[in-house]
Parts: C-alpha cells; structure tokens; sequence
C-alpha cells in the first residue's frame, strides 16, 4: 500500500522542477503517508485484493508477467506493477474501469508508468552510489514509522467495525484480526510494508546525495544580485520592481507600513456621485461632502477607538468597507515613495504622517479613507536569509531535476505505449524509448 501512495502521488514530484524533490518528500511522508487511516487502507486493499486486470474500455485483459516498460537488462516494469497502481487510483474515484476518464484515463497512465520508471532509476542508482545499505538509525526509523502506521491502521479499522459493548482488550484483539485479513486480502504482508519504507529512505538518499553538490554560496550571491537589481530597478523602471519579487529584497528609505480602514458611502451613493463625476463635478463633490457628514460620527468613534488602541482587526470588523481586502494584510499595505499604485492622495496621506502610531485621514468618492503609520519598513538580516534559503531549494531541485534527465538519457526507458493505451510522443513508435 505505501510503495503504490509513495509512487502515484509523490514520485511525480521528482520531474518536477518546480519543486525541491527532497524537502516535498519528506513532506509527504509526515503529512500524508503517515496520516492514511481506513479510507485509504481499505480503498488500497480493494484494489489489490480485486486482481490486476484492467478493464481499459475494450476490456482487455493482459497479463501480469507482461513487461510494459524495461532499460535495458537492468529494469524491468511489468504490467502487475503498473496495475497495482493504477487500480488504486481509479478505487478512490469509485471506478471499476477507465471508461468515464476517457483521455484523463491515458494522462493517469502516462503519469504511473513515468513514476514506476523514475522509482526504479533512483533505486538502481542508489545502488550504484553505495547508499542503498540503510544504517542502524535508519532502520530504526523505519520500524517506528511502520509501527506506527500499522497502529494507525488498526485503529480505523476498529472504528468502523467495534461495537460499543467491547472492552479495550477486545476491541486490540479485533483491530490485529481486522488488519491481518485486509493484508492477506491484499497479498501483501508486514514484511512488503516494511520493503516499500526501506526503498523511500534508499531514493531519499539518492536526493541528498544531489543536492548536497549544490553549495549555499551560490545562492548567496544570487540573493546580493538581487538585491541590486531590485535598487536599480526602482530607480529607472518602477513597473519592473513593483511587479516582481523585488520589494522583499531592497526597500528604499521611508518605505512605510500603512494600516487601511475605508469608512465608505453606501453603493446608491457612490453610484450617484460616479454618475455625475463627468458632467457635473461640483454637484459630485456636493454629494461626498453630503455623504461624508452623515460619517462624521461614525469616524470620530474610529478615531477614538485608534487612540484607546484598539486592535487593528477588530477596527477593520466593526468601521471598515474594505475589512476583506484589509484584512489580508494584517501589518497594513507596503508603501514606498514612488508607490503610485494607490493613487495620489492615498500616498500624499500616507506620507503626511510624521510619526508611527499617528493617523491621518482623507474623503474620495468611495468614502473617507483612514490611514495609521503602522512602523517602517525595511529588509531586514532574516528576511534576506530566508530569500537565500528560496534560492537554495530552487537550485537543488533544479539540481536534482537536471541530474535525473542524465541518469534517464543513460538508461533510455521503453514505454510499450501500445499496451499501455498511451499515445506515443511524436516520432515515437508504439514501444519506444521515451527519454
């Protein structure tokens, strides 16, 4: 069960560039895998204990011992292996066949074989790297995690099949019975569960041993390279450092923090005042000064809710129109000198407070805006550590990414993709070398 959930849902991720293969394993490992209770169990057990044979719209039946895809003499994948998986993933959508996934069906089958042959590569890898012997600590781990899950495991089982009268021990005794039928059922035993762990820890080290070549000076000096790209930016293309990663690494001198709170005219109102804004702006102003009067009690309770020192949040619930937007930036909005994104008087305003903790306030068509210097901004030691620690996953992964498409290009896979019902890559033939 565990080798089927490590290969379909994880062993995809290590093609993926976009991710740190290691870090997203480990991942996996502690919130998914180890998390797996009857649901996923027994829709495994289902799958397995059903056979593996198919049904691939036609019907067909193919046979286990069927090779579906080899590297040369050293990996082999038989159809029995890619059906195990398969069959898993078509038993949590409550499918007997592939019939309904119509072409999702051949993308799922295209994903499965590509992770059988990932799998097998970073074991025969591991092998060949010399950390496929698992140390003292190692195996220890190994047995802990196992036990645990088999604990798990029982427990659910339990759940859904103990009656309320049973003592503690009875209920032990029934949760062992449970899980030794679900695993004969299954033709799988405690020793397979065990294997299946042994070969994640194996591929694991294959993962460090790649990553470990890439060194965090590196990324240091890409973080400083940004730094300086995000100072050049600002000062000769604003657009460039305001739309990208840059503000999270350079800020110029008085960048600010500023806490938001809309007090806004009801929608008819704003509505009127849009409508006559164009063609008759002194009639619009009439009615924002009109509007903002029927405010005037309602922003002084503000005002003396800020100076009392009322939470921020709690402002937002009880004064603001815009507490959904607001409430997303819990520290206030980002603002720098050249921040002309929020329009004019926002950043007049906005820089018009001279002290942090201070407030000021302005009226628009939307209503009147309460701004408070919430605390200066700035990249701090941390922040920048944490931007190079980005930059260093990245680079492992992409890393390992690289490394994998070499040890793929040395192996050359064969896909029968005829077998299968995948269609072959362009310039493939049916039974091919897909790299």
């Amino acid at each position: 069960m565990l080798r089927i959930f490590l290969n379909v849902i994880f062993c995809r991720k290590y093609t993926d560039s976009t991710e740190n293969g290691k870090e997203y394993l480990k991942y996996l490992m502690k919130n998914r895998i180890f998390r797996a209770g009857a649901a996923l169990f027994t829709a495994c057990v289902l799958a397995l204990a059903s056979g593996c044979s198919i049904k691939f719209g036609t019907n067909k039946k193919i046979k286990d011992s069927e090779v579906v895809a080899y590297c040369g003499d050293e990996i082999k994948i038989t159809y029995g292996e890619f059906a195990k998986q398969y069959l898993f993933v078509l038993s949590q959508y409550g499918l007997e066949d592939d019939e309904a996934l119509g072409e999702n069906g051949k993308a799922l089958r295209q994903d499965i074989i590509d992770n059988l042959v990932t799998e097998k590569i970073l074991l025969l890898k591991a092998k060949e790297l010399g950390v496929d012997t698992l140390s003292d600590e190692e195996k220890a781990s190994i047995e802990e995690s196992l036990n645990n899950q088999i604990e798990n495991m029982k427990n659910a089982l339990v759940a859904e099949k103990a009656t309320s009268d049973m003592t503690d021990e009875e209920k032990a005794a029934l949760g062992e019975e449970e899980l030794n039928k679900e695993l004969e059922n299954a033709r799988i035993t405690k020793d397979d569960l065990k294997a299946w762990l042994e070969n994640y820890t194996k591929a694991s080290k294959v993962i460090d041993k790649e990553m470990e070549k890439v060194d965090r000076s590196a990324a240091e000096q890409k973080t400083a390279d940004t730094v300086k790209e995000a100072e050049r930016l600002y000062e000769e293309d604003f657009s460039a450092y305001e739309s990208g990663i840059y503000a999270s690494f350079w800020l110029p001198e008085d960048s600010r923090m500023i806490k938001h709170i809309l007090v806004g005219f009801d929608e008819d109102t704003v509505s009127e005042i849009t409508s006559k804004r164009k063609d008759d702006p002194q009639a619009a102003d009439k009615l924002v000064e009109e509007a903002a009067s029927e405010l005037e009690l309602k922003v002084n309770s503000l005002e003396n809710e800020i100076k009392n020192g009322t939470a921020y949040s709690d402002l937002l619930l009880t004064y603001a129109s815009n507490s959904a937007a607001a409430s997303i930036y819990p520290d206030g909005y980002l603002v720098v000198p050249k921040a002309d994104g929020y329009g004019k008087a926002f950043l007049d305003a906005a820089y018009s407070i001279e002290n942090i903790g201070e407030y000021t306030k302005y009226t628009d068509d939307n209503g009147i805006h309460v701004l408070i210097y919430s605390s200066d901004a700035k990249i701090t030691d941390d922040d920048l550590n944490s931007n190079t620690d980005k930059f260093l996953s990245q680079m492992k992964s992409d890393k390992y990414t690289a490394a994998l498409n070499e040890w793929k290009e040395e192996y050359s896979p064969t896909i029968n993709y005829e077998l299968l019902r995948i269609d072959a890559p362009d310039g493939v033939s049916s039974e091919s070398s897909d790299n």
